[in-house]
Formats: C-alpha cells, sequence, structure tokens
C-alpha cells in the first residue's frame, strides 16, 4: 500500500538530523578529528585503484540530495506515504555508518573500514532497492531515486577502493591478491554496469 492512515514521523525526524549531523561532520572532521585526512591515507598506500581527487566532490552532490530527499519527506502531503517510513530506518543507518567510515579510514583502521563499506553497500542496495522499485512501477517521480542511485553507485567504487588499500596494508602475496588488486582498476574506466532504467548509478563509477 501506497498509503496507511497513521504514519510515524519520529524516524523521518530522526533521518533528517542524521543528514545534518552527517554533513557537519564530514565538513568539520578535519578541525577536531586526529589521524590524516582521507585522501592522505589513500595515498599513501599507492593502490592500483585510486578515484582522482575531484572524484570526491560527488559528496557535494550525494548530500545536497540526501537534504532534499530528507526535507520533502517531512512535508505535510507526504504525511501517510508509507514509503517514507520505510527509508527512514536504513537512511538513519547509512549516514551513521558514513561517519564511521570517515573515523575509522582517518584513523587508519584499513580492515574495520573495510567491514564498515560492506555493511554501507548493503545498506545501499535496500535504499536502492525499496525506493526504485516504487518508482518503476510510476507510483512516484523518477527524481525521487536519483540521491539513492548516486550514492549506491559511489559506494560500489569505494568498496572496491577500500579493499584495494587493504590489500595493499596486508601485504598479502600471491598471484590471486594481486589480481584482485588489479581487477579493481577497469571499473574506473571501462563502461558502468547500470541497474535497470537507471542512468545515475551508473554515471558515478
Amino acid at each position: 500500500m501506497r498509503h496507511r492512515q497513521q504514519s510515524q514521523r519520529g524516524w523521518r525526524w530522526i533521518a533528517m538530523l542524521a543528514v545534518l549531523v552527517n554533513i557537519a561532520f564530514s565538513y568539520f572532521s578535519d578541525s577536531f578529528m586526529p589521524g590524516e585526512s582521507i585522501a592522505t591515507v589513500s595515498k599513501k598506500y599507492g593502490s592500483l585503484f585510486e578515484p582522482a581527487g575531484y572524484a570526491f566532490a560527488i559528496w557535494v552532490v550525494i548530500y545536497i540530495g540526501f537534504f532534499s530527499y530528507a526535507v520533502y519527506q517531512l512535508l505535510s502531503r507526504q504525511r501517510n506515504e508509507y514509503l517514507f517510513d520505510r527509508i527512514a530506518k536504513p537512511f538513519v543507518f547509512a549516514n551513521l555508518l558514513s561517519m564511521a567510515w570517515i573515523t575509522t579510514f582517518r584513523m587508519d583502521f584499513i580492515s574495520t573500514s573495510m567491514l564498515i563499506i560492506l555493511v554501507m553497500l548493503m545498506v545501499s542496495i535496500l535504499l536502492y532497492v525499496r525506493i526504485r522499485n516504487v518508482v518503476l512501477r510510476h507510483d512516484y517521480d523518477n527524481w525521487l531515486s536519483m540521491p539513492f542511485s548516486i550514492y549506491m553507485g559511489w559506494i560500489c567504487v569505494a568498496t572496491i577502493a577500500n579493499a584495494s588499500i587493504l590489500i595493499i596494508s596486508q601485504e598479502w602475496q600471491g598471484a590471486l591478491p594481486a589480481a584482485c588488486a588489479r581487477a579493481a582498476a577497469p571499473p574506473a574506466t571501462g563502461p558502468a554496469t547500470e541497474p535497470a532504467r537507471d542512468a545515475a548509478c551508473g554515471a558515478t563509477a
């Protein structure tokens, strides 16, 4: 059902708060957090798969999309839209995970950051599937899924980059790890694998 008579809006407000805290944390973390910057940690391992510095500007687009969505789901006309209640909890979790990943990666806890980003990937897929399904049924406008499409696409790229750094940080030897590290390179330059009828996700790869 698209509608329900009473909507629990508490999680929607928590989602808005989580987005605002996440944006502030990301922006000000350089000022108060110990450890190196994300770019510095990435470069020091000499990974075979390292997104260009300007690629991280995609987070500006993601944060704008997240904030726009958070405002939209709180509008009075969306009060009884059940979709936004289903999205709210994993959306909160996604923002909390983002802050956790920034913290662990900056502190050079690469193994921990890898575990976190794998969970982020699963959450991003869940968000994408839930919202994209209703869009494809023409229950909602296509733009509503755009922030989550871009987010999932970038998390896919970031997961590969994090895995490549993990391989180097652990000094794994042998043909298989080397092949895995080299296999990370093609998505940056080759054709992106796009979910059906959704170009936004592939555009981030």
